[in-house]
């Protein structure tokens, strides 16, 4: 038996006081003889013994009423006993508990026969389900988006406790801690409640505690205020966690056949120092056209690793899934994109009539690198021997992978079109995917409107002054376009011996890293004679609306060789060298053909809307059709309304809370898919291994508890502090009980 108002029992000596005064009045008793009342004596001898047994019973009343009061007050209770396993012992009246749920991706890892949320929300079940009246109790899911569930009548019944949990039976997103540790604390504050509980049911992996000394801070806080804190981990002592953080391409618009470099970012999370599995990249994943493109054994250690994979497509809209053996965390074993793969590209190439023909001209080189030699016109086919050789060199050393993929199938086709400045229109240029100006230095206004629309509208524009041009006037046309304004060449002559390299600038572009690389080129081979310089503006020199340019290419005395501008969806780049071999020796490079032909992929990539997308990320696609079906990851679907603007209709489509393949059918009662978009998952709740020792011990310090690994281990945790069957109400029956038999008993005592 326990009190728990034990600072009441130092009354309890007070239960003598009946004796102490008892012996006190005997103690001055006197017997005075009487002579004549011998009989008398005899008489009241005999009775005495009776009247003795009676007034000690009386005795012992008063003290044990006295003694039963004081237990009273001292809120005897008897031992918890161990609670059924489907049943978490309640709480002492007036109790406000609350929960903080893990409900985070992790949470999909294996644990024991189920799984961690699972076993987390069984638990709930039973905190819904036991309970006493006043009582509350909250539920917090950890993940920020859930909101709150409060139970202020307890116990609930099981639907209703189902009813209620079904918002956050499904692990997504990343936990937060320390959030739900400040909500907590104002909850407390504000509850009337005389006794507060906190249970967290976490895995408490290492992406749980972001801040240790925020949340530490907040524990100690609760724990000041009279909180009693309970920490119930979710963690296995050995796990193992292979993990597909990211499957990228430069674009989500692939050419046919031609192979793209993808990257795939793979991460080893495990208790033990390397694990080993199997990565595989298939296309067209559950669909009769399903491929296993590549399969490869991994033997990592703890970290994560980028693998690079060259893969051709065929022409078409695809899905590739890269994927590796199922492990404790099967959520984030594959990740799945989405890519439409163009059979031709458009490029049309704007230059004055007059320009110079053969190798003086740039378009010569730039038909020899991009041009399918079965489709070249009859003026590349009368190039001279030299010059075909030369091609055929090039093509022939970019890349193994290219050979490869032209016996595959049909190679992307590159349309090459010949243009002046004058047959640009609106129409001509919504039909292609790149504009190279060569050495054109005035544009109509009406030519220069229709290609800021093209930009806007996703299309690339690359300006390529050539050696000769009028810089002024190349400067005052392209001021409101162009990322920079140019100067005056850098030499007056070429000189053979003086020359500089190429270096990648920027690290927003992968494919400029590849190029580095000998494999794709090597984009520090060709040298580089001579080059635009380019004019130092200051803000109120630019032209009204624009902005600096990015460069994306240097030479090696710093010199800017390739700068970049965004304009709406679009983009302007600026090559301040010439496309020709007038300046540079990159045109009888094999970096030539990928540089080109790896940039005219990106500009295409630009004219559609993206179809991989991040969480919240909405869909964005043209079409046709007034309304749209769209089918969610979750099986879930819905009818779409698209929007009219200018002449044509666009969808959008916002609801993209969970990461899958959405399905946008413009047919809505057709079976068979559609454009598919690819929403990617959050995985940084991928590192399933536990909390350092450190921050660990942190974190119990603060809550004045060591972690418990087990829901039984809890429970017994409970039970110790938790209060059993109350006795008071015993010992208020037993006070009154004595009180009246000592009433009685003294009335007849002293009759």
């Amino acid at each position: 038996m326990t009190f728990l108002a034990a600072s009441y029992l130092w009354v309890l000596p007070a239960a003598l006081l009946p004796v102490i005064i008892y012996l006190i009045f005997r103690r001055r008793r006197r017997d005075v003889p009487w002579g004549s009342m011998y009989i008398l004596r005899r008489v009241l001898e005999t009775r005495s013994r009776v009247r003795a047994w009676l007034q000690y019973l009386i005795l012992a009343l008063r003290t044990l009423a006295i003694a039963a009061l004081v237990a009273a007050f001292a809120q005897p209770v008897g031992s918890r006993s161990q609670p059924p396993a489907d049943v978490f012992p309640p709480p002492p009246p007036s109790t406000h508990r609350i929960v903080l749920l893990d409900t985070s991706a992790s949470m999909a890892g294996r644990y024991e026969s189920s799984t961690r949320l699972e076993s987390a929300l069984s638990l709930c079940r039973k905190f819904m389900n036991s309970g006493c009246v006043p009582a509350q109790l909250d539920i917090l899911p950890l993940d920020g988006r859930t909101a709150p569930i409060r139970c202020a009548s307890l116990p609930l019944s099981p639907s209703a406790s189902e009813e209620l949990l079904a918002a956050c039976s499904t692990p997504s997103g990343a936990a937060d801690l320390a959030r739900a540790l400040r909500t907590a604390t104002g909850l407390f504050r504000a509850s009337p409640m005389e006794h507060k509980e906190l249970y967290v049911l976490s895995d408490f992996t290492r992406t749980k505690v972001s801040d240790p000394l925020e949340t530490a801070e907040l524990l100690a806080l609760l724990t000041a205020s009279g909180v009693r804190v309970r920490c119930l981990t979710y963690t296995p002592p050995r796990t193992c966690n292979f993990a597909v953080l990211d499957l990228t391409a430069n674009s989500d618009v692939l050419l046919a056949n031609q192979p793209s470099l993808f990257y795939v970012r793979v991460g080893c999370y495990s208790t033990l120092p390397s694990a080993d599995t199997v990565l595989t990249l298939e296309a067209d994943a559950g669909t009769p056209m399903s491929k296993v493109l590549r399969e490869e054994p991994l033997s990592m250690a703890l970290g994560e690793k980028t693998l690079v994979f060259p893969l051709g497509l065929p022409a078409g809209r695809h899905t590739i899934t890269a994927s590796v053996r199922p492990d404790d965390l099967p959520s984030d074993n594959r990740a799945t994109r989405s890519y439409t793969v163009r059979p031709a590209l458009r490029v049309a190439i704007v230059q004055d009539l007059l320009d110079a023909k053969g190798f003086e001209n740039p378009r010569t080189w730039l038909q020899m690198a991009l041009e399918n030699p079965k489709s070249a016109d009859s003026s590349a086919a009368k190039i001279n021997s030299t010059a075909e050789a030369v091609a055929a060199a090039t093509r022939q050393s970019v890349n193994a992978d290219f050979k490869a993929a032209d016996e595959a199938g049909k190679p992307c086709e590159i349309l090459l079109e010949g243009k002046i400045p004058e047959q640009l229109n609106p129409d001509l240029l919504r039909e292609l995917d790149l504009v190279i100006i060569s050495g054109v230095t005035r544009l109509e206004s009406s030519v220069l409107k229709a290609l800021q629309d093209f930009i806007r509208h996703g299309g690339t524009l690359i300006l390529a002054p050539a050696p000769g041009n009028d810089i002024a006037a190349f400067r005052a046309t392209y001021a409101s376009l162009a990322p920079a304004a140019i100067d005056a060449p850098r030499y007056r002559d070429v000189e053979v011996e003086r020359y500089e390299h190429c270096v990648a600038e920027s690290t927003e572009y992968p494919l400029l890293r590849e190029l580095e690389s000998a494999e794709h080129g090597n984009l520090s081979n060709p040298r580089f004679y001579n080059w635009f310089t380019l004019k130092a503006q200051t803000p109120a020199s630019l032209h009204a609306g624009t902005e600096a340019g990015t460069t994306l290419l240097a030479l090696t005395d710093g010199a800017p060789l390739l700068l970049e501008r965004r304009i709406g969806r679009g983009t302007v780049l600026l090559w301040t060298a010439g496309l020709g071999q007038d300046w540079h020796s990159m045109v009888v490079h094999p970096v030539y053909l990928v540089f080109l032909v790896r940039f005219a992929g990106l500009a295409a990539g630009r004219r559609q809307f993206p179809s991989n997308l991040a969480v919240g990320t909405p869909i964005l696609m043209p079409s046709e059709a007034l309304a749209v079906r769209v089918v969610r990851p979750d099986g879930r679907s819905a009818t779409v309304s698209t929007t009219a603007l200018r002449d044509r209709r666009f969808l959008r489509y916002d609801e993209t809370d969970v990461a899958g393949v959405y399905d946008v059918r413009e047919d809505t009662e057709s079976a068979t898919p559609g454009v598919l978009f690819t929403v990617a998952a959050d995985t940084k709740e991928s590192d399933l291994r536990p909390l350092t020792p450190g921050i660990q011990a942190q974190v119990e310090a603060a809550a004045q508890s060591p972690f418990l690994h087990s829901e039984a281990e809890l429970v017994r945790n409970a039970v110790e502090t938790y209060p059993g069957r109350s006795w008071l109400l015993t010992a208020a029956l037993l006070m009154a009980v004595s009180f009246l038999l000592e009433a009685g008993l003294s009335r007849r005592f002293f009759a």
